[in-house]
């Protein structure tokens, strides 16, 4: 049962900011390469379209941390800021139409986000599984 526990939460700490990754973290993250993936595919879709520009999205930044001191009540309170915005993506070559989508590098991208969405959804289930094997004791 202890090995469940330790395994969980090794599981879910990310190496890199050496915090816990909470459930909410990795729907966000799904969220985003979720929409990331859509918009590649109609960048893709868009390939032949005139004057199109291919598009990109920004990942949220993390502001959850950052707190202000209201010592006035005029002050405007600080509010964490998470929204997904879109952005216009680096033009590799652009075509005599004016369009700007370079099939082969979007198909790239799209490729690398479908195996970082493959991965994170692998990541989320393991997890889920293992908090609810940690919970039940191991007796299903």
């Amino acid at each position: 049962m202890k090995l469940f526990i330790i395994l969980f939460l090794a599981t879910l700490l990310n190496a890199n900011a050496l915090h816990a990754v909470t459930f909410e973290e990795l729907t966000e993250q799904l969220n985003y390469l979720s929409i990331k993936d859509m918009v590649l595919s109609k960048n893709i879709a868009n390939a032949n379209t005139p004057n199109y520009l291919p598009k990109k999205v920004e990942k949220p930044i993390d502001t959850s941390g950052l707190s202000l001191d209201l010592t006035n009540n005029l002050h405007i309170p600080f509010e964490s800021a998470t929204a997904i915005s879109l952005s216009e993506a680096e033009v590799l070559e652009l075509k005599p139409n004016g369009n700007g989508v370079t099939v082969e590098a979007e198909l790239a991208k799209k490729s690398e986000n479908s195996l970082e969405l493959k991965e994170l959804a692998n990541l989320f289930h393991k997890s889920k599984s293992m908090l609810q094997t940690a919970l039940s004791g191991g007796n299903k």
